[in-house]
């Protein structure tokens, strides 16, 4: 509701901000609604949040700083994007290197998956993930489809959730869904299957196993996830 008052919920938010608790939740929701808002206006103060000690507040404001498409922050981004890889700073981290990415520099959107890789393999990467699946479903940014798979392995049930949030008509999508729907949480995999059927116009597999078979059985879906989306199967008679 914020994000759609704009301009004249500014001012009382960026106010709020310094004076929020330090471990309130809504402290850095506060820079993601300002970020998400794309007022030219809160560049001076996003920019100020950059010294801010969350990763998270960090993070949105980078990311609010992307949105606004200003050249000039470019610099600062570059200096985030390419920072040392301490697990303090991954989502301020990932954030950089979206943003350049978004604006256009191609040798980011390879480091921005890079580091989304990086998030998948460390046990405490979970959040940064979460972030960065976030990040992909942005128009205009780097494409997420080849670390779906990935993410859908991952032991945190909020990032697996994530996934399926993330999830297109892809292969990689495909994939990723199939691992869903064996995952031990059962309304995760009852939704995976959901998603699947939807991909696939098949309304009779059921059960992990058999999404498997399907899977299997697409010569649209290569092992490496490049190919043609499956489309939807041929009923049988």
């Amino acid at each position: 509701i914020l994000v759609n008052v704009g301009e004249r919920a500014r001012p009382a938010l960026q106010h709020i901000f310094p004076t929020a608790p330090f471990q309130a939740q809504y402290r850095s929701r506060i820079i993601r609604i300002i970020a998400e808002m794309q007022s030219p206006g809160a560049r001076t103060f996003l920019r100020s949040v950059l010294k801010d000690a969350s990763d998270k507040a960090r993070a949105y404001a980078v990311y609010g700083l992307a949105l606004l498409n200003d050249r000039r922050d470019q610099e600062v981004m570059h200096n985030y994007a390419n920072a040392p890889g301490i697990i303090a700073s991954a989502m301020t981290r990932v954030a950089a290197a979206w943003g350049l990415a978004y604006l256009g520099d191609p040798a980011y959107a390879k480091r921005f998956v890079g580091l989304v890789h990086e998030a998948a393999d460390h046990q405490l990467g979970g959040a940064t993930l979460r972030w960065a699946l976030e990040l992909c479903r942005v128009p205009r940014g780097p494409s997420c489809a080849g670390t779906l798979e990935l993410a859908a392995r991952h032991p945190s049930y909020v990032v697996r959730r994530e996934v399926l949030r993330s999830v297109d008509g892809s292969p990689a999508s495909a994939k990723a869904l199939v691992m869903l729907a064996a995952d031990p949480n059962s309304n995760l995999a009852r939704r995976a299957e959901t998603a699947l059927r939807r991909m696939s116009g098949r309304v009779d597999v059921r059960g992990a196993a058999a999404w498997q078979q399907w899977l299997s059985a697409q010569s649209g879906v290569a092992p490496n996830g490049k190919g043609q989306a499956p489309g939807p199967a041929t009923p049988a008679r």
